[in-house]
C-alpha cells in the first residue's frame, strides 16, 4: 500500500510539474510579446517627439521670416 501511495504522489507531482512548465512557457511568450509591443511604442514615441520638435523649430523660424520689420 505504501508503494502505491508513493507512486500516486510521484505521479501527481509530475502532473503538477508539467502543468507549471506549460504555464511558465505561456507566461514567457506573453512577456516577450508585451516587450516587443513596448519597444514598438517607445520607437513611435521617440519618432513623434522628434517630429514635434522639428515642427516647433520650423514654426519659430517661419514666424520670424514672415514678420515685417517695424519700419516697413
Amino acid at each position: 500500500m505504501k508503494k502505491n501511495t508513493t507512486a500516486c504522489r510521484i505521479s501527481e507531482l509530475e502532473q503538477q510539474l508539467a502543468h507549471q512548465e506549460n504555464t511558465i512557457e505561456e507566461l514567457n511568450a506573453s512577456v516577450i510579446e508585451q516587450w516587443q509591443l513596448i519597444k514598438n511604442l517607445e520607437d513611435k514615441l521617440i519618432h513623434l517627439q522628434d517630429r514635434l520638435l522639428s515642427i516647433e523649430a520650423g514654426q519659430s523660424l517661419k514666424e520670424f521670416k514672415d514678420e515685417l520689420p517695424p519700419h516697413y
